[in-house]
C-alpha cells in the first residue's frame, strides 16, 4: 500500500524533530553560562546529518561529525558537545533496554538464542555505560591532575558536557520516548503496508533490535541489520524468509537509503548557503 508506506516515511522523519529537541535540551543543560542554543530545526538538521555520516562512513563517525559541525558553526566546545552526545547515547540505551524488557515477557518463552542475545546485549550496554559514567565521576580529579594542561582542559569540558546533560531528565525522557515511538510507528506502518500480520510486541522488538544492530561499525550497520532483523522476524513471527526479507528491505529503504539521499541533499544545500554567506 503506497499511501501507508508514504505515511511510514513521514513518521520516520518526525524522529529527527524529537531527537533534535532532546539534543537541544541537553545542550542547554550543559551550557556553562546559559549561552543561547540554536533552535530545534537547526539541531534536528545536525542530527540528520550525523545519521547521514553514519550511513556512509565506518565506525559511527557521524557523532563526531555532528560535534564538529556544531563547533564550526556555533563556536561551541567540541569536547563539551561530544559529552552531550555521549549523554544522549546513554539515555537512548536505557530507554531501549527498558522497552525491550517490556516486550520480553511476550517473547522470551521462545528458545531462540538470538532473542536472548539481543535482550542480554541491551542490558549489558546499560551496565557498561553505568560503569563508564561512574568511572568518569570517580576519576575526574585524578585525571585532571595527571593529564597535560591542554588535555585536562578538554577532558573537563567533556566531563561537564556529559554530566551536565543529566538535568531535566523527565523532559529529556519524554522527547526520547517520542523519538522511539516514531520509530516503532514506522515499523508498524511498514508491516501494515505490506499486509503482514505481526503482533505489536514483535514489532517493538524488531525495531529496537534494528537500532542495536546499527552499532556494528559498518556504514549504517549494513549487513548486520539485514541479517539480524530478518532472522528475528522469521523466528519470532509466522513470516517466511521471503516475507521477512521484503519487510527488512522496505524498512531499510526508509531508514538507510532515504537518509543517505535526504542527508546528501541537506549537506549540499547547507554548503551552498554557507558559501553564499561567505561570499
Amino acid at each position: 500500500n503506497p499511501l501507508i508506506l508514504a505515511l511510514a516515511v513521514g513518521v520516520h522523519y518526525t524522529t529527527f524533530v524529537f531527537r533534535g529537541a532532546r539534543w537541544r535540551l541537553l545542550l542547554q543543560n550543559a551550557s556553562p553560562h546559559n549561552d543561547p542554543v540554536p533552535g530545534v530545526v537547526y539541531c534536528s538538521q545536525l542530527v540528520l546529518l550525523g545519521w547521514f555520516a553514519n550511513s556512509v562512513g565506518w565506525l559511527r563517525l557521524g557523532d563526531a561529525y555532528r560535534a564538529y559541525l556544531y563547533r564550526e558553526e556555533q563556536k561551541g566546545s567540541f569536547s563539551r558537545t561530544i559529552g552531550t552526545i555521549l549523554a544522549e547515547r546513554a539515555l537512548d540505551t536505557i530507554l531501549v533496554a527498558l522497552l525491550l524488557l517490556a516486550a520480553a515477557p511476550f517473547l522470551l518463552n521462545s528458545s531462540d538464542r538470538l532473542t536472548w542475545f539481543v535482550t542480554a546485549l541491551s542490558i549489558s550496554m546499560v551496565a557498561g555505560l553505568a560503569v563508564i559514567l561512574a568511572a568518569m565521576t570517580w576519576a575526574r580529579d585524578l585525571l585532571l591532575r595527571m593529564l597535560p594542561p591542554f588535555l585536562s582542559i578538554r577532558y573537563e569540558r567533556f566531563h561537564n558536557g556529559t554530566m551536565g546533560s543529566f538535568q531535566r531528565l523527565p523532559e529529556a525522557t519524554v522527547w526520547g520516548l517520542l523519538g522511539w515511538a516514531a520509530e516503532i510507528g514506522r515499523m508498524c506502518l511498514v508491516v501494515e503496508a505490506l499486509g503482514f500480520d505481526i503482533s505489536l510486541d514483535i514489532v517493538v522488538f524488531l525495531t529496537l533490535a534494528n537500532s542495536l544492530l546499527t552499532l556494528v561499525p559498518t556504514p549504517g550497520g549494513i549487513g548486520a541489520v539485514e541479517s539480524g532483523v530478518g532472522g528475528l522476524a522469521v523466528r519470532l513471527s509466522n513470516l517466511t524468509a521471503t516475507s521477512a526479507a521484503a519487510l527488512v528491505l522496505i524498512d531499510r529503504s526508509i531508514t538507510y537509503v532515504s537518509v543517505i539521499l535526504l542527508g546528501a541533499v541537506l549537506f549540499v544545500v547547507r554548503q551552498i548557503v554557507r558559501g553564499s554567506q561567505v561570499a
